[in-house]
């Protein structure tokens, strides 16, 4: 039980210390490793080391082999030295001396050693079996029995494990059922042994205190468990208290999958909050519309943000002569579908609790046959002023914490899809012809 109680630190040591057995601190962080599911390789191979050690005692232990156990034991002490003293200092470039963390592993190896050494001298005994828990009856042994039982694996990995090694004429599913019924006699006679010394007599019911103390604490925590999350999500901005403004607000319009036409970004003071006036004006445009409402009751002014965007586009539209003949071409080939694209994207602080810095989406619509004639026309060079896309701009767009930036169905309706005028403004000069939208 020590031997392996030893193995079971030197594990968890090398778990939460393993950057003092690399070279570089940072770059073993293996809590960083992880969420970036990435796991070292060092890492990997010292961690199944350690546990394939673990696993070797535990057969040699059923076996009862003992000469096995001295060749096991000779080479771990040779090995683990060869190693601590003299690999490791090479890979880390620090001294045995000043890595206090495997000091701290090389200490608690050494006692598992000092036992293995009193296991060999003593002998294996010739009862193997059983669990070091159910010795004695009592509270203490009740709950750490079932602490063990309750750890992944660990019950049926020694089941397993005690089946191989031990000489049994039971099948696995008999030894596995075998070991079960044990448990739950063990069980059953940790109760009996906890009536005997607090006896309770018969036909006498129980007290307020014991049924309101215990009962009642079990079924708040049963309560708690059924209705926290929903608790959390509820309450979590209330206790919060924190709206993750936008810091960015951009948008972009494709025609066909070719350079976009108009890409646009609000920031800073085109960001604007809304006040309790335009609020309450807000949610009077929508009154009688039950759904809207109900979806606007669990939000604030502070919730709200209007982004202001401007009218022509923050880049000029450098289409290729090649690219803008076969663009023109596709709008007016009406036997295929030609697309406009709409995305937009939201920038919020990832510091106050956002699971996505940006959060985005797009919508894409069919161009009709009028409006993909009247685009190429003015790509074309004759004169159209203006073209309007009809009902493809979501005026109200929710930006949760995660990625996705969808538009609010529940205020889209009635109409409430905005439509696009488009323009395609050249402007000559010495400099060259220049085109934006």
């Amino acid at each position: 039980v020590l031997m392996f109680l030893a193995d079971t630190v030197d594990f968890i040591i090398i778990v939460f210390g393993f950057w003092a057995f690399g070279k570089h601190s940072a770059a073993a962080d293996i809590t960083s490793s992880l969420s970036e599911d990435q796991v070292p390789e060092a890492f990997l191979v010292m961690v199944l080391i350690q546990f394939g050690t673990m696993v070797v005692d535990r057969a040699l232990y059923l076996k009862k082999t003992v000469m096995g156990k001295v060749i096991f034991q000779v080479i771990l002490v040779f090995g683990i030295h060869f190693w601590m003293f003299f690999i490791l200092p090479g890979v880390t470039e620090r001294k045995f001396s000043q890595n206090t963390v495997a000091q701290l592993w090389y200490f608690v190896k050494c006692v598992y050693f000092g036992l293995s050494a009193y296991q060999i001298r003593c002998g294996y005994p010739t009862r193997v079996l059983g669990n070091f828990l159910t010795k004695s009856y009592n509270y203490v042994n009740l709950f750490l029995f079932q602490g063990f039982r309750l750890v992944p694996f660990l019950t049926e990995l020694r089941a397993v494990m005690d089946w191989v090694w031990t000489d049994t004429t039971l099948s696995l599913s008999s030894w596995i059922c075998v070991e079960d019924i044990y448990a739950h006699i063990f069980i059953l006679k940790c109760w009996r042994e906890s009536e005997k010394r607090y006896p309770q007599p018969r036909g006498q019911k129980k007290k307020k205190v014991v049924k309101y103390g215990m009962g009642g604490m079990i079924i708040v925590l049963l309560i708690c468990i059924v209705w926290f999350p929903l608790l959390f999500m509820s309450l979590i901005k209330s206790v919060a208290g924190i709206t993750n403004k936008p810091l960015d607000v951009s948008i972009t319009i494709t025609l066909g999958g070719y350079q976009p036409i108009f890409t646009m970004s609000a920031q800073q003071s085109q960001l604007k909050d809304l006040n309790q006036t335009g609020f309450n004006a807000f949610l009077g445009s929508y009154r009688g519309n039950t759904a809207a409402l109900q979806f606007l009751e669990g939000y604030g002014k502070e919730d709200i943000t209007l982004a202001d965007l401007e009218g022509n586009s923050n880049s000029l539209w450098t289409i290729s002569p090649p690219s803008r003949e076969k663009m023109i071409q596709g709008l007016l080939d009406f036997s295929a579908e030609f697309t406009v694209v709409l995305s937009w994207s939201i920038q919020r602080n990832l510091t106050l609790g956002a699971k996505a810095e940006i959060a985005s989406d797009k919508l894409t619509f069919v161009l009709p046959e009028n409006t993909r004639r009247d685009i190429a026309t003015m790509m074309s060079g004759q004169q159209l002023e203006k073209v309007t896309l009809e009902t493809v701009y979501p005026y109200y767009i929710k930006a949760p914490s995660d990625s996705l930036a969808k538009p609010i169905k529940q205020l889209l309706t009635d109409c409430r899809w905005e439509n696009i005028t488009v323009s395609l403004v050249k402007n000559v000069s010495d400099e060259g012809v220049r085109e934006w939208w």
